[in-house]
């Protein structure tokens, strides 16, 4: 009769062949600070003494990469690290797509907030065609027929100008309304 010896499940997570849970974050930070330390340096010994960030990000994400390989390679094996290295290589490619969005939203956001207010959400922009400061010296300026623009100031004054000359008119009481 044979007897069934129960076994008990491996505490060590590096006799299991596993790395630790969060041992990718640890390697991700320890790569940034020694890809930092290493631009640093060099940059503080050369004659340009500025810290460039965008380098010692790049070189720390090479360095994590290769890193985490290594390390996965030695304790999990060749299909784990194969693994580990393909996932970083997928999120170091969406990462770099996101730059330019995330860059065109700041530069919207930076750019555009000074004109939301009330008169964005408000104010009618219907047949303005764009700023009539060389036409009419005006804020707007509409489509008209011919060689003339007519043009709204900002007090709501209506002129009709020319294209070719200075003899603007100035309608006082008009009848045109928005």
């Amino acid at each position: 009769m044979s007897s069934a010896t129960a076994t008990s499940p491996v505490t060590n997570a590096f006799a299991a062949s596993r790395l630790p849970r969060f041992s990718t974050l640890w390697i991700l930070l320890a790569s940034l600070a020694v890809s930092g330390v290493v631009v640093w340096l060099v940059t503080a010994a050369g004659e340009e003494a500025e810290f460039n960030v965008g380098l010692a990000v790049f070189f720390g994400a090479v360095l994590f990469a290769v890193a985490n390989y290594v390390i996965s390679l030695l304790v999990e094996g060749p299909r784990r690290a194969a693994d580990r290295l393909v996932t970083t290589l997928v999120i170091a490619a969406f990462t770099v797509a996101m730059i330019p969005l995330v860059s065109l939203v700041y530069t919207v956001v930076v750019m555009g907030s000074g004109r939301i207010d009330l008169d964005f959400f408000t104010l009618s922009m219907r047949n303005v065609l764009g700023e009539g400061d060389a036409i009419s010296g005006g804020d707007a300026v509409l489509a008209s027929g011919g060689d003339k623009y007519e043009s709204f100031t900002g007090d709501g004054t209506f002129y009709d100008a020319n294209v070719g000359g200075d003899n603007d008119e100035k309608y006082v009481d008009d009848d045109f309304s928005i």
